[in-house]
C-alpha cells in the first residue's frame, strides 16, 4: 500500500496485490454486490462478496471512484484519487451530518435466528445484531437451525437461500412458519429471479 502524488492538489492511494490478476472482461463484475470472481482467496478464505461494493460506495461519498488495474498472472492495483488538502472554506461551511438514530428500542431483547452455511457471515450477523440489543442465535446446519428453534422463543428468522443442504433456506423457513404463524422472516439471496420472488412472498 503506497500513497504517491498526482499533480500540484492530489493524492493517489494504490494497493497493490501479486495475486492471479483479474481479467479485463471480469473487472466490472468487481463492484457487484455478492460477486465473487473465485470461490476461495490465495488464503482459502471464502468472502461475502460485499467488500468492493462497500468500496465505491465509499470512494463515491468523497467524491472519488476506484480505478482498477491488473495483470493475469502477476497482480492487481486498485487506486483512488483524493485531495491533498481539505479546503478551510468547504470544511467550514459543510452542514453538520445528522446524528445517526439509535437501535429502535423495539429491538432489545428480540430472540433472532441466523441461518447461513458460512460461519464469517453468521459472526458478521451476530455482531450487527447484538449491537442493537437482540439475543442471536445461529446455525450453520438445517438440523442445528430446528434444534434452535424448537428450544428457543425465536421472534425472527434471517435464512440464506442457498444452504447447500437438503433443504433451502426458504423450505426451512416455511416449515417454521407453519409452526409459528407470527414468525416474521426475511430471505437473504443473491439471486433475483422473478421465480424466487414469487415463491418467497
Amino acid at each position: 500500500m503506497g500513497a504517491r502524488r498526482d499533480g500540484d492538489h492530489h493524492v493517489r492511494i494504490e494497493v497493490w496485490d501479486t495475486g492471479p490478476g483479474i481479467p479485463e472482461d471480469q473487472q466490472a463484475k468487481l463492484f457487484e454486490e455478492f460477486e465473487r470472481l473465485t470461490e476461495q482467496d490465495n488464503m482459502g478464505i471464502r468472502g461475502a462478496g460485499l467488500g468492493l461494493a462497500v468500496a465505491r460506495r465509499m470512494a463515491a461519498l468523497m467524491e472519488t471512484k476506484i480505478e482498477v488495474r491488473s495483470w493475469v498472472g502477476r497482480g492487481s492495483v486498485f487506486a483512488v484519487r483524493v485531495p491533498r488538502m481539505a479546503s478551510r472554506v468547504s470544511v467550514a461551511t459543510r452542514p453538520a451530518r445528522p446524528q445517526t438514530p439509535r437501535a429502535d428500542q423495539s429491538l432489545l431483547g428480540l430472540n433472532v435466528l441466523c441461518i447461513d452455511d458460512e460461519s464469517i457471515i453468521l459472526d458478521g450477523m451476530r455482531a450487527l445484531l447484538e449491537n442493537w440489543g437482540c439475543r442471536v442465535h445461529t446455525a450453520q446446519t438445517v438440523a442445528d437451525a430446528e434444534a434452535i428453534f424448537d428450544a428457543e422463543p425465536i421472534q425472527v428468522v434471517l435464512a440464506d437461500y442457498q444452504l447447500k443442504q437438503d433443504k433451502t433456506g426458504l423450505e426451512l423457513a416455511n416449515e417454521m412458519i407453519a409452526q409459528k404463524p407470527s414468525l416474521r422472516v426475511s430471505l437473504l439471496t443473491a439471486e433475483a429471479s422473478t421465480e424466487l420472488s414469487h415463491r418467497a412472498l
